[in-house]
């Protein structure tokens, strides 16, 4: 009996040594010490994912970090094969989502708020997008990048037919009158034939006809106390004057052919091509675009059609709070070590030394930054500015001057904010929605939206 306590002892003791080498050395970070390993998934650039990761890990001994490739796709594909990776067992110890309640609703995610309120970068962050992601103060995701809403100007194209170049501070009245005095009665030669110059290609991924939004993006331009969408910190204020104002000009353009929105059957017949991207082909004056599609469209253009395209600041109203796309990155409700896999979210996100090391990468592999950083760190401002080419890229320098202005989107965090617009996708012939008058619409729409982030939040216990 005795031989058995000592070894019991012994065996006790073993653990409890063990149990400190797990949480005590505060030299790993996050709490933790020994050999620890995280797991991340991503969309972003492997190449530039490892340069950071290695520079992580250079700061915390002990702390290897496993890039998950297993889980692919981009965007909502991403979002949906991670739910998948979860239900067989695989949830990444930190990961990207374009959709914090989808990820709320599988019990992904831990609640950072406790790391996130005693960080002092996160005090910096600015507080329109602070505020975002954040459920009766539980936090479940952290805002990372904010990326640009523009317009993509095709200078090359308005001065062959005689238009003057817009600055960079024009408004929205100006951006209308070049598209009513130009879209379908200027033309353009293109492959031997003159074609008719288009208006303005409506943000799409994937090019084509895409949506223009305007009532998302200028009502906050117009007034102090809108955000995106006409939501004011509470609710959506889809009959605000300004909304309804808005929603008539998105109306104006597409009923008199000053959107690109050729059909699939002429697109083959002029362009080569069904689903070709007019603004690529070098016929359309404007497109609306993200930042993260800037260079691509700017390098391409120039390559292959000698065209000079810039990327403007989107036409302005009063406020010039610009438009803006978040991304979001979350702590997994599985991970053994949650404080040191919020150091690495912050690392790779918001964080300023995450960012010293992302500049320096960016530059080591020679890319143009499409997505900016969302706090106030002037030397980090400074530094990325001034790596910019302002010859090609003089609109986005325009563009980041703006970014303490910026007014976040609430596509990817806000509970039945993208169910509501599958219910106007899906109901939009049925009801008539493009046949409504205006007010009538922003009523409908408005009493929806209101309704559906409310059982949205219900079901999610936020």
């Amino acid at each position: 009996m005795k031989k058995f306590y000592s070894l019991l002892l012994v065996l006790l003791g073993c653990l409890i040594l063990a149990g400190c080498n797990d949480t005590e050395d505060p030299g790993t970070g996050g709490g933790v010490t020994g050999e620890v390993t995280l797991s991340y998934a991503s969309w972003g650039d492997a190449n530039l994912d490892a340069l950071l990761i290695a520079e992580f890990e250079k700061t915390h001994p002990g702390v290897t970090i496993f890039r998950d490739t297993s889980i692919t796709g981009t965007g909502n594909s991403f979002t949906a094969n991670l739910v998948t990776a979860a239900q067989g067992g695989v949830l990444p110890d930190v990961f990207i989502t374009d959709n914090v309640p989808t990820v709320i609703e599988n019990g992904l995610v831990s609640d950072v708020h406790e790391y996130w309120d005693k960080d002092e970068d996160a005090k910096l962050v600015y507080s329109n997008i602070a505020n975002t992601a954040v459920y009766n103060g539980v936090r479940y995701a952290i805002p990372s990048f904010q990326y640009i809403k523009g317009m993509l100007v095709n200078k090359t194209l308005l001065d062959n037919i005689g238009a003057e170049i817009p600055s960079y501070n024009w408004t929205f009245e100006e951006f209308k009158q070049y598209c009513m005095d130009y879209a379908n009665k200027a033309t353009i030669e293109y492959n031997g034939q003159q074609v008719p110059v288009q208006g303005v290609n409506g943000f799409a991924p994937n090019g084509g006809e895409g949506t223009l939004g305007f009532e998302q993006v200028m009502p906050c331009q117009d007034s102090d106390t809108l955000l995106y969408d006409a939501y004011d910190g509470t609710n959506f204020n889809y009959t605000d004057p300004l909304w309804i104002k808005y929603r008539a000009e998105t109306d104006y353009f597409f009923a008199n052919g000053l959107v690109e929105s050729l059909s699939a059957e002429d697109k083959e017949a002029m362009y080569g091509a069904s689903d070709a991207y007019l603004f690529q082909e070098g016929v359309v004056m404007f497109g609306i675009e993200g930042s993260w599609n800037v260079s691509a469209v700017v390098e391409n253009m120039l390559a292959s059609k000698n065209v000079e395209i810039d990327f403007y600041p989107f036409p302005a109203g009063k406020t010039h709070q610009i438009p803006v796309i978040l991304d979001y990155i979350c702590v997994s409700s599985q991970t053994q070590y949650p404080e040191l896999a919020f150091e690495f979210a912050k690392f790779m996100s918001y964080g300023r030394e995450g960012w010293k090391a992302r500049l320096a990468a960016t530059k080591e592999l020679n890319q143009v930054i499409n997505g900016f950083p969302v706090a106030e760190y002037p030397e980090i401002w400074s530094e990325l500015k001034s790596g910019i080419d302002s010859v090609k890229y003089g609109g986005l320098l325009a563009n980041i001057e703006l970014l303490p202005n910026g007014v976040p989107d609430c596509d990817k965090w806000m509970p039945g904010y993208g169910s509501f617009w599958g219910w106007v996708s899906e109901n939009a012939e049925t009801l008539g929605f493009w046949d409504m008058e205006v007010d009538t619409l922003a009523q409908t729409w408005e009493d929806e939206l209101k309704r559906q982030i409310a059982q949205v939040k219900e079901d999610l216990g936020l």
